[in-house]
C-alpha cells in the first residue's frame, strides 16, 4: 500500500475516533447500514484510486432479469448511480462500486463519499428488492 492511503486511512480513523487497526486488517466499513469495503488500486507512488464496493443482494426469484435490465439502465451514463456502477456477481447477486482518484482525498472527503455511496447502495438494495419499482424502471423501455 502506498503510504497516502495508509495516511489517509489513519486520518479518517483520527478524525471519526474508529480504531485504525481494523480498517488495516479488514478494510470494510458500516456506513448507514450498508457495509462497505474500501481498497487502494493503482502505483505505489499513489497515483492510484480508491475503490469503494458493496453487495446489494439478490433480486427475488423470477426478477432477475428485470432487475438486470434496470441496472444496465441505470448505469447507462450513470444516470441512475450517482456515478456509481452497479453490476453482477457469478452467484446472482447485485453489488454496487465507484473508484475515486486518491489524490483527491482526505478524511472528511472519504466521509462525505462513503455517506453519498451508502445512500446509493440503500436505494439499490431497496429497488432490486422491489418487483414493483423494478418493473417501472423498465416501462418504456423496449424489451
Amino acid at each position: 500500500m502506498p503510504a497516502a492511503y495508509d495516511a489517509l486511512l489513519q486520518n479518517f480513523a483520527d478524525t471519526f475516533q474508529l480504531p485504525v487497526e481494523s480498517l488495516a486488517v479488514s478494510p470494510e466499513i458500516t456506513v448507514n447500514d450498508v457495509v462497505i469495503s474500501l481498497h487502494y488500486e493503482g502505483l505505489e507512488d499513489g497515483a492510484g484510486d480508491v475503490l469503494l464496493y458493496a453487495v446489494l443482494g439478490s433480486p427475488p426469484p423470477g426478477t432477475e432479469d428485470a432487475a438486470c435490465r434496470a441496472m444496465l439502465l441505470a448505469n447507462h451514463l450513470w444516470s441512475g448511480t450517482g456515478g456509481a456502477t452497479l453490476g453482477l456477481m457469478d452467484d446472482g447477486r447485485a453489488t454496487m462500486s465507484y473508484r475515486t482518484p486518491l489524490a483527491t482525498l482526505h478524511a472528511e472527503g472519504l466521509a462525505t463519499t462513503l455517506d453519498l455511496f451508502s445512500e446509493q447502495a440503500l436505494q439499490w438494495r431497496e429497488l432490486i428488492q422491489l418487483p414493483e419499482a423494478i418493473a417501472e424502471m423498465n416501462a418504456g423501455v423496449p424489451a
